[in-house]
C-alpha cells in the first residue's frame, strides 16, 4: 500500500470574487467614516481656538486685577504669514482676529481712554491662528478703547464688553462664540441653542 496521502481541504486561499467583496465593503465603511472624521477634526481646532481665546481673556483679567493696570487683548495681522509676530506687527488689527491675538498692558499716557500708538507694552502672550478654516471675528463691542479692542480694567471698573464668534467651512449653525461681560467674565454661545429673538444667535462673515 502506497504512503497516505494527506488532505488538502481547509487549505485555500479566498476566491478572487470574495476578495473583492471585501475590498468593497471596506471602501464603503471608509466613505461613511470619512465625513464623521473630518467632523471631529473641525470640532477639535474649533475647541482649541475657544479654549485659547478664553486662556487669554483670563489672563486679561488676572493681570490687570494683579498689576493695576488696564490690560488689552486684541487681534493681530501677521502681514507676511510667517507665523512669528514681528515688533512692526504689534498693534490691534480691529474686528478681524482670523490670524491670531495678543494681550498686552496699556499704558494710557495721555489718559484720554483712547488706545494711540506707543501706549502698548511688549505682549505678555501672543496666540497666532494655525488653523486656516478658521475665523474668529469681533462684535457688539463697549467701552472699547479702539475698535476691535477689549480692555481689562483694574479695581472693579468696567471692561470692555463684546462678543467673538468662531466659525468654519461649516457656517453659523456649527459656530461657536464668547460673550465678554463688563466684569471681563465670559460666557460660550452654542448657536444651536442661542435664541435670534434676544439678539444672541451668531452669525458668521
Amino acid at each position: 500500500m502506497g504512503p497516505k496521502q494527506r488532505g488538502t481541504r481547509g487549505l485555500s486561499g479566498f476566491t478572487l470574487v470574495e476578495m473583492l467583496t471585501a475590498i468593497a465593503i471596506l471602501a464603503i465603511l471608509a466613505s461613511l467614516a470619512l465625513p464623521a472624521f473630518g467632523d471631529l477634526i473641525k470640532n477639535n481646532r474649533r475647541t482649541v481656538t475657544l479654549n485659547e481665546l478664553t486662556a487669554g481673556l483670563m489672563l486679561a483679567r488676572a493681570e490687570s486685577t494683579r498689576s493695576g493696570r488696564p490690560v488689552v487683548i486684541c487681534g493681530v495681522d501677521d502681514a507676511n504669514a510667517n507665523h512669528l509676530l514681528e515688533t512692526t506687527e504689534r498693534v490691534c488689527s480691529g474686528l478681524d482676529w482670523r490670524d491670531g491675538w495678543m494681550v498686552a498692558s496699556w499704558g494710557d499716557a495721555d489718559s484720554d481712554g483712547v488706545l494711540d500708538s506707543g501706549e502698548l507694552q511688549a505682549p505678555l502672550r501672543v496666540y497666532l491662528n494655525d488653523y486656516s478654516g478658521i475665523n474668529i471675528t469681533g462684535s457688539g463691542f463697549a467701552a472699547a478703547p479702539a475698535t476691535g479692542v477689549l480692555a481689562m480694567q483694574p479695581f472693579n471698573r468696567a471692561s470692555s464688553t463684546g462678543r467673538l464668534t468662531v466659525c468654519d467651512a461649516r457656517g453659523e449653525q456649527r459656530s461657536r462664540g464668547i460673550e465678554i461681560s463688563s466684569t471681563g467674565r465670559t460666557r460660550v454661545l452654542v448657536n444651536t441653542t442661542e435664541d435670534a429673538t434676544t439678539g444672541t444667535a451668531l452669525t458668521c462673515p
